[in-house]
């Protein structure tokens, strides 16, 4: 179902779990190559490893209406850098600016915090992935390395400067 209103971003709390819980299973399913988790790994968390989710990151919601349409998380890696993982867009929103309206949301989390880079991780073998990462501002450092679960693929990682307000 796509709704006409356009999407707005919401930050969760851990009283939000049931709503992460929701929108990364159906990541998983419709996109398991592109996350370094899996269905059958998150299908079994309880309670308490969601809220451990929220936690530690701090997750972003896409929503139109009462639509999940797109998630993101970003996380604490130290004073000088946030890194951002679990992009998803649900499909039939792909291509409506959704990528670009949650890392907005990371880079202005980022930048709040005084943040100077983001960084994040995506497999060579995902083209649209890194395409979008790179059309966001994002640019490959060269470091590699075998992707969580599969020693066969690859990632790399990407950083993006974080401008000053």
């Amino acid at each position: 179902m796509v709704s006409n209103s356009q999407p707005t971003i919401l930050v969760l709390s851990q009283d939000d779990w049931k709503l992460l819980r929701e929108v990364r299973l159906k990541a998983l399913r419709e996109a398991p190559h592109a996350f370094a988790s899996s269905l059958e790994l998150e299908t079994a968390f309880a309670e308490a490893d969601w809220r451990h989710q929220i936690q530690r990151s701090t997750w972003f919601l896409a929503r139109s209406e009462t639509v999940d349409v797109g998630v993101v998380a970003g996380t604490e890696q130290g004073p000088r850098e946030r890194h951002l993982s679990g992009l998803w867009v649900a499909p039939n929103w792909r291509g409506k600016g959704i990528s670009r309206m949650l890392f907005d949301a990371v880079e202005a989390w980022a930048r709040k915090e005084g943040t100077p880079l983001i960084s994040l991780w995506v497999s060579l073998d995902n083209l649209k992935a890194r395409a979008i990462y790179q059309h966001l501002g994002f640019t490959p450092t060269g470091l590699v390395a075998p992707f969580p679960g599969d020693a066969q693929r690859k990632e790399e990682r990407m950083v993006r400067r974080v401008p000053s307000a």
